[in-house]
């Protein structure tokens, strides 16, 4: 298995983490199983960790972002799908607003020596994550409103564990629709 493999498992899954992105641990929780079944020769956890923090270091499309020691809760559900043309932002984030951009990763290139590191999200740019997410058919400008392709990441976000419709963080709550119209929207 090579770099390029590697590096695209990781867009991959970043992609379906849709622009609220997530946490290295979280992303190697995810991945750990698959790199290792992919090459059993990876010795220790620490050599993974660092091999993919190496790869993630190097892809141009993925964006370091650092959380607030503190965040604050969204004041409404309308600050959840986000669409921010001029930097050409689009999805759903709870920590959108809250966020800074990381320009220099230099910064950051030994993983050990990062005592931040559950603060750091980590964000596929838009038009590749649009691209892996929707595989390059359709245009989700479009395609989607702003709240339909939130909805969309929301849903890819969960993959295989489903996601609710209703309850405190329910489709329905976050997008202040009611069930039915949320079921409608999945469905169509």
């Amino acid at each position: 298995m090579n770099w390029n493999h590697f590096r695209d498992i990781l867009i991959d899954e970043l992609s379906v983490e849709g622009l609220d992105g997530c946490t290295f641990n979280h992303l190697y929780a995810i991945v750990k199983p698959l790199f290792l079944s992919i090459n059993n020769q990876i010795s220790t956890d620490i050599y993974l960790r660092s091999y993919i923090w190496k790869i993630l270091l190097s892809c141009s499309c993925i964006e370091f972002y650092e959380l607030p020691e503190k965040l604050h809760a969204t004041s409404s559900s309308n600050d959840l799908a986000i669409e921010n043309l001029e930097l050409n932002h689009r999805g759903y984030s709870s920590t959108y607003y809250q966020r800074k951009i990381i320009s220099n990763k230099s910064d950051y290139l030994i993983l050990d020596n990062i005592q931040n590191i559950d603060r750091i999200h980590l964000v596929v740019e838009q038009n590749v994550r649009e691209f892996r997410i929707i595989q390059g058919r359709y245009d989700t400008k479009q395609l989607f409103s702003k709240y339909e392709y939130a909805l969309l990441e929301c849903i890819c976000k969960t993959r295989s564990k489903g996601i609710p419709t209703s309850g405190n963080d329910g489709l329905s709550k976050i997008f202040n629709i009611n069930i039915l119209t949320s079921n409608h929207q999945i469905l169509s």
